[in-house]
């Protein structure tokens, strides 16, 4: 099966129009914590400043402080942009950021039946026979399945029940079956479970493939804070 990743083209400079409503991830340092990445949305756009609600619970809203440093990632029109960007002004439950500039666009990937995208995503699945949870990441994820990777090889055939949290959307489960379980290339005594779906809608495939990029991307940036020693 062949991994889609690595190959998406960049474009500096792309005009983008944030829209009302429309869903971004917001990744700010925190000096305790350290990078943060919170998932959020855009509540009015301006001729000269773009208001977003600020991330966390309505309960719990995350502060925001004007002069801190953000990285914004938006998915649209079959396009990821990125940003770099700064509070310009924050109350309680929203932060101000001025209209995005110096915008790095990349076409989103094509997911078809043989295209996936080599990521990590946090996974609870079970054994239909078995009433204990397991949580597990995924090693790719495609439009008609995903590859878990495991501590065990599990066998053909077995269906599973799978639970997958994705921020910003509704909580759904996932029924799958197992087509082969394959020893890990890199990893020792763990192995890539190849999982097809019995049952699963439009939108759930895409709420998981839309929260892959996400997850590529942001990955992709600790990987490069790692390298330059950050």
């Amino acid at each position: 099966m062949f991994l889609f990743f690595g190959l998406f083209k960049k474009s500096k400079g792309a005009a983008l129009k944030l829209k009302q409503s429309q869903e971004v991830e917001v990744e700010l340092y925190n000096e305790d914590k350290g990078y943060e990445s919170h998932f959020t949305r855009v509540l009015d756009v301006q001729s000269k400043k773009v208001i977003i609600k600020s991330p966390g619970t309505d309960r719990r809203p995350i502060r925001m402080i004007p002069g801190q440093q953000l990285h914004i990632t938006t998915v649209e029109d079959n396009s990821i942009h990125t940003f770099d960007s700064v509070v310009v002004d924050a109350g309680d439950r929203e932060f101000d950021i001025a209209p995005p500039s110096n915008v790095t666009t990349e076409p989103v990937p094509s997911f078809d039946d043989e295209h996936q995208l080599e990521v990590a995503i946090k996974v609870e699945f079970r054994a239909m026979q078995s009433a204990h949870n397991q949580m597990a990441n995924t090693y790719s994820v495609a439009s008609n399945g995903l590859m878990l990777t495991t501590n065990l090889r599990l066998p053909s055939g077995t269906q599973l029940h799978l639970e997958v949290d994705i921020p910003n959307a509704p909580d759904f489960s996932i029924k799958g079956r197992v087509g082969r379980s394959t020893e890990h290339p890199t990893l020792k005594n763990k192995y890539i479970c190849e999982v097809e779906y019995d049952s699963v809608s439009e939108a759930e495939s895409e709420a998981i493939i839309r929260y892959a990029i996400y997850a590529k991307k942001r990955a992709e940036r600790i990987a490069q804070r790692e390298a330059s020693g950050l």
